[in-house]
């Protein structure tokens, strides 16, 4: 039966192969954000996992080297209608507070590409650093379940805010960590 199975998979278009496992993997991608959304929202008050990114620009950013001033990471994709609305606003906290605030667009590199990302920013005239998480590895440490993801780290390494949308306890949260 299983060859059976496979031999009529094998016999579709390839188009309807191609359309099956971009279904599949957003299937399995749907299913991890569930199993792992308990773990994501736990890392708020906890100490932020070691990193490392580079901006597509080559701008490095490590954690602990950056502990002079708060981290604000956004992970996005370009294909999330509620990531491109909030686009403007990371603009605007990067204008307003990018001296005493590092903030980095991480694009989650999940049906993406650099070239789409760069696109997506000319396109809407965004100048805010942009990392691409190509394999993964931020969105594994800092368990990201589904975009957009805002994650607050004050100066100490400690994550004091986490949120799936804007809010305004991120905004008041952005404002406190500057001025501490």
């Amino acid at each position: 039966m299983k060859d059976d199975l496979l031999s009529q998979i094998k016999n579709l278009p390839r188009a309807v192969r191609k359309k099956g496992r971009l279904v599949l993997s957003s299937v399995l991608l749907i299913s991890s954000f569930s199993y792992t959304a308990a773990a994501g929202q736990g890392l708020a008050g906890q100490q932020a996992p070691d990193f490392a990114l580079t901006t597509l620009a080559g701008k490095s950013l490590v954690l602990e080297q950056s502990l002079t001033k708060p981290v604000y990471l956004k992970f996005w994709a370009t294909w999330c209608s509620y990531c491109e609305e909030e686009m403007p606003h990371l603009q605007q906290v990067h204008d307003l507070y990018g001296e005493q605030l590092d903030v980095v667009a991480v694009n989650v590199g999940m049906n993406d590409s650099i070239a789409r990302v760069n696109k997506f920013m000319e396109k809407r005239r965004l100048s805010v650093p942009v990392s691409f998480d190509a394999v993964g590895e931020l969105v594994e440490k800092f368990h990201v379940t589904g975009t957009p993801q805002h994650i607050l780290i004050d100066k100490t390494g400690k994550i004091i805010h986490r949120s799936a949308l804007i809010t305004d306890d991120l905004q008041q949260k952005i404002l406190n960590a500057i001025k501490d």
